[in-house]
């Protein structure tokens, strides 16, 4: 080979890198991903507690439920959390088996819950941020639970649940301690009727719940955004 075919083939060779660099990745300070700083922490959240949708309609009606979480970020993509909530203006339905029709709604009655749970998640980013976003998926075992313990006029009474819930979460990275945070959680649980609901008493109507089980899986979802504050940077 020539020089000159030598000194030809170099060049073209020179060229190409920075065009195959530019195609296949981009400059530290160019990239759209971030790194997301912070092992603990806190979050607060204000959201939308949604009704319960259970076959006898006396499950809790929609509200605002406030919660505070803590995570724990472990040095890779898995986190620990953990949450407790509270929805102090939680209401629900009461009936009156004994009667049908309009007779048989018997008004509603103030319902506050108590929401706690643990689970395991991962950042579907890892420990990066993609253009301050970090979404993360998690999945949790709780408690919901009405802080009213008295039974109504037709014996129920919504009292403490275990749950399962299964989520979307979205941290807001900033690059400082504080960000923001947007939670997406789906809980399921249990209800628990009397033998009232399936006319185990004489009544002048059609029992409340005809079929299927006295113990019917249902749920709520809670949608919320908050602000979160990072430590061990």
């Amino acid at each position: 080979m020539t020089l000159s075919c030598r000194l030809l083939a170099t060049l073209l060779v020179a060229a190409a890198l920075p065009l195959r660099a530019q195609v296949v990745g981009h400059l530290p300070t160019e990239s759209p991903f971030t790194d997301a700083f912070g092992r603990h922490i806190w979050s607060g959240y204000v959201g939308y507690l949604t009704s319960v949708d259970d076959p006898a309609g006396v499950g809790p009606k929609g509200s605002v439920l406030a919660a505070v979480t803590y995570d724990y970020d472990f040095p890779s993509a898995f986190y620990l959390t953990t949450r407790i909530g509270v929805a102090p203006s939680a209401e629900r339905a009461v009936l009156d088996p004994l009667f049908d029709g309009p007779q048989r709604n018997a008004g509603t009655r103030r319902e506050p819950l108590i929401v706690m749970d643990i689970g395991l998640g991962a950042s579907l980013t890892g420990e990066k941020a993609w253009r301050g976003i970090s979404p993360r998926v998690v999945g949790s075992v709780g408690y919901i639970g009405a802080t009213n313990p008295d039974y109504d006029i037709g014996q129920y009474r919504f009292g403490s649940k275990f749950t399962l819930s299964t989520g979307l979460n979205i941290r807001g990275v900033t690059g400082k301690r504080w960000e923001w945070r947007a939670d997406l959680t789906r809980s399921f649980f249990r209800m628990s009727y009397p033998a009232l609901y399936r006319g185990g008493r004489a009544t002048t109507g059609d029992p409340i719940i005809s079929g299927g089980p006295s113990n019917p899986w249902t749920g709520q979802t809670f949608v919320a955004i908050g602000i979160a504050r990072v430590w061990g940077y």
